[in-house]
């Protein structure tokens, strides 16, 4: 190196940038020459920075970003050291206007004007997703490379970025996996590797280890569901169940019907938004059907030219059935009388009809025995019962099957109601 203590240029006069112009001139070292960019040989991501000097000196090494005025990096490599650094790429990602500055100096002092090399872009190619087709057991994903816009034409790094394709996918819980080999080709023929599962070309470039494009967010609904058995008609009844926990966003649940075995399905309602852990929970008012919960396909894309797909898979839960049954309702309005008297039987059901018959039955001692029949008239009905001996007897009403709007309502019983009969 060359002393010259008396002109020494300090780094708290430096500041960003490097003396030039008249300043410049004042300085007793000539500027480095022929400053040369180009991809390293021997290490992947990492380009290699050259120049020339009529003597061994130290020198100060800039990356710097010309749009932001800022140095991404600096070196500081010793008089013996050889006219060469190498630069990792990782923090050159996507930067439209880069350069490499040479100056004889060291962290404290410069002593020669700037030697510049070639502005240089850092795009990182990554991967658009073109189309995604389900298949019979898994999906087709269509891709080709994106980069940003090439700003600076021609430069020393342009050529053969290297760019690689390889398919992977990440589960549920973010794990990645490989589906195969990286390599040129960028369409891929993939099964389900998992019910629930994210898959993803990384790119892999000169310029980046791993870049990733557009996502391909795949569920599949896991339905269950359960209903009760029985259920009285007309109260509210409820059915809950599961599609799964879903990596994309939610889907709508829908509730469906049928009155027989053998009638097409309808709706009932919805839940366009489920539970964030894949449960949801419907009620309504209880009615003789079978049920079953539907949810259909759905294959989005988040953005028109370019974004994520949802690629969701649907379908039903194994039909369940409910049987609707009345509420019955009897009793005597006068439930003491003497013997002799009587006493009206006031019956209802919850079920209206125009019509109707029910059985007054009475406990006597051992089983069930027929006292009369009532008729009903707009789901009520009237009956006279005599005492004819002093004590107390149990009663109560019979309502068998009925049809209501197409639908069975199936037979049921009245809780049990007393007659007290004295002298």
């Amino acid at each position: 190196m060359k002393k010259w203590p008396a002109l020494a240029v300090t780094a708290t006069v430096l500041t960003s940038m490097l003396p030039t112009g008249a300043f410049a001139a004042d300085l007793p070292d000539p500027a480095p020459t022929n400053v040369q960019v180009s991809w390293d040989t021997h290490f992947a991501h990492t380009i290699r920075v050259t120049w020339d000097e009529a003597e061994a000196r130290p020198n100060k090494v800039v990356v710097r970003d010309l749009d932001a005025s800022a140095d991404r990096e600096v070196f500081y490599p010793a008089a013996d050291r050889p006219n060469t650094v190498t630069v990792g790429t990782l923090d050159l990602w996507n930067r439209a206007h880069l350069q490499i500055v040479v100056v004889a100096g060291t962290v404290t002092t410069v002593t020669s004007p700037e030697g510049r090399s070639a502005v240089f872009d850092g795009y990182v190619p990554d991967t658009t997703v073109d189309a995604v087709t389900p298949t019979a057991t898994g999906i087709t994903v269509k891709a080709h490379s994106t980069a940003g816009p090439d700003s600076t034409p021609g430069d020393p790094l342009d050529g053969d970025d290297q760019v690689k394709y390889e398919p992977v996918y990440r589960s549920a819980d973010r794990q990645r996996f490989s589906l195969g080999p990286a390599g040129t080709e960028t369409e891929f023929s993939i099964s389900h590797p998992a019910p629930n599962y994210t898959f993803n070309v990384e790119t892999s470039s000169r310029w980046a280890p791993v870049a990733s494009g557009d996502d391909v967010v795949v569920d599949h609904a896991r339905l269950t569901a359960t209903t009760p058995a029985r259920w009285q008609y007309g109260s509210e009844m409820k059915i809950t169940g599961s599609h799964g926990k879903l990596i994309g966003q939610q889907q709508r649940v829908v509730l469906q019907a049928r009155n027989s075995p053998t009638s097409p399905w309808y709706v009932v309602t919805y839940d366009v938004g489920s539970y964030e852990d894949g449960s949801f929970s419907f009620s309504f008012l209880a009615m003789t059907r079978e049920y079953r919960i539907a949810m259909a396909n759905s294959f989005t894309r988040s953005g028109a030219d370019r974004g994520d797909w949802s690629m969701f898979y649907g379908g039903y839960s194994a039909p369940m059935k409910t049987v609707a049954f009345q509420r019955v309702y009897g009793v005597f309005t006068t439930p003491t009388i003497k013997v002799g008297q009587t006493s009206n039987v006031h019956v209802q059901l919850n079920v209206f009809l125009p019509t109707g018959l029910v059985a007054l039955q009475r406990w006597n001692g051992k089983t069930w025995v027929f006292v009369q029949n009532i008729a009903l008239k707009d789901n009520v009905g009237w009956a006279k019962v005599t005492g004819k001996a002093v004590g107390s007897s149990t009663y109560r009403i019979y309502s068998p099957n009925v049809i209501k709007d197409g639908m069975l309502v199936a037979a049921a019983y009245s809780p049990n109601f007393v007659l007290s009969v004295i002298r």
